[in-house]
């Protein structure tokens, strides 16, 4: 009985240790990438993916490699799982919306922070939806937007406004 005892203490000690190596790894990479160096942050947040998963890793995560690989699909993908993990995180929403921003899915992302602003309220998310800006309603609205059209009445709009 005494020797379960023994062999039990290094494990928790190494499950600790890796628990320590992980927190380290994730918040380095969460920083490099809030600073702007999402290569060097992919690199710290895969090597955390490695050893742990949280929602917030997997957000990252999603954000650099849309950014630095263009794998927008996974990317997409991920960021989405980690946003339905844990829905009250407004960072995750504000990273999968940069996704949709690298994608060019531009909708998207304006739907995804939409939905933050139901959850809360962040400087970053109100930044980033003022940096996209608001569409005005297509000149004729029973044709689509993408109609030409609609798209020439609107050039036409803006040149005489302003």
């Amino acid at each position: 009985m005494e020797e379960l005892t023994i062999t039990e203490q290094p494990m928790r000690d190494v499950h600790v240790m890796m628990s320590e190596e992980f927190s380290e790894l994730e918040s380095r990479g969460i920083e490099e990438c809030d600073s702007g160096n999402t290569l060097v942050a992919l690199m710290y947040l895969e090597k955390a993916s490695q050893k742990g998963k949280t929602p917030l890793l997997d957000s990252y995560l999603a954000y650099c490699l849309a950014r630095e690989h263009n794998s927008y699909s996974e990317a997409i993908e991920l960021g989405k799982g980690a946003m339905n993990e844990q829905s009250g995180n407004l960072v995750l929403y504000l990273n999968l919306a940069k996704v949709y921003i690298l994608a060019g899915q531009r909708n998207n992302a304006l739907k995804v922070l939409r939905q933050a602003t139901k959850r809360g309220r962040d400087g970053r998310v109100l930044r980033l939806i003022k940096k996209l800006g608001i569409r005005k309603k297509p000149v004729l609205p029973f044709l689509q937007r993408e109609n030409l059209i609609n798209i020439f009445l609107g050039k036409l709009r803006h040149k005489c406004l302003t």
